[in-house]
This record gives C-alpha cells, sequence and structure tokens, in this order.
C-alpha cells in the first residue's frame, strides 16, 4: 500500500523523473520484460546519519504503487558502511527506475 504523499513531494517527484526520463526509461522498456520481478537493496556506502527515508520510499511509490519497500533505519540513525538500508520487491522495471538516478 502506498503511502499518502503531500502534493509538493509529489510534484517534485513528478519534475524530476520526467526531466531525466520523460519517456520512462528506454532500456529498461527494451529489455526487461514487463512480468519481470526482482529484489533489489540499498547499501551505504560509508558511514552516515540517514535523512530522507520517506522521500526515498515516496519515490519508490509514485512510480509503481505495488512495490513492496522495506526500511531497515529511520531519518536520525546513524549507520556504518554496509548496512543495508532498504529493500524494494516489485516489478524489475518499477524498481529500476529510482534505484538509478534518484536514490543510490
Amino acid at each position: 500500500m502506498s503511502p499518502k504523499m503531500n502534493a509538493d513531494l509529489e510534484r517534485m517527484i513528478s519534475q524530476a523523473i520526467e526531466e531525466d526520463c520523460p519517456n520512462g526509461d528506454v532500456l529498461l522498456k527494451r529489455v526487461i520484460s514487463t512480468d519481470s520481478i526482482s529484489t533489489g537493496k540499498a547499501v551505504a556506502k560509508g558511514n552516515y546519519v540517514i535523512s530522507g527515508m520517506e522521500v526515498a520510499k515516496a519515490v519508490y511509490y509514485y512510480v509503481d504503487e505495488n512495490i513492496r519497500f522495506n526500511a531497515f533505519v529511520k531519518d536520525g540513525d546513524p549507520v556504518k558502511k554496509g548496512k543495508v538500508l532498504f529493500t524494494v520487491k516489485g516489478s524489475t522495471r518499477s524498481y529500476s527506475l529510482p534505484s538509478g538516478p534518484y536514490l543510490i
């Protein structure tokens, strides 16, 4: 189930995706079948204090409201390099789009 998104956040996500991928990701459309399901994870590349988890979740749900997003940290949590921050499961096309330019 997708989180309720405020209008400003939804507009910001929409503009970012439209600017970078106005026709969607052409490569994904050509090489990944529509029924392909995948699981992915975001891993900390260094030692950080987490910020923006709700935005990350909103981006994935904006792209596909059926995606499963599991966060293992919350804003303000300190994390060490290698910590899994969240996982996503769903349409490979859906989760691949935000994983590239927007989040990871």
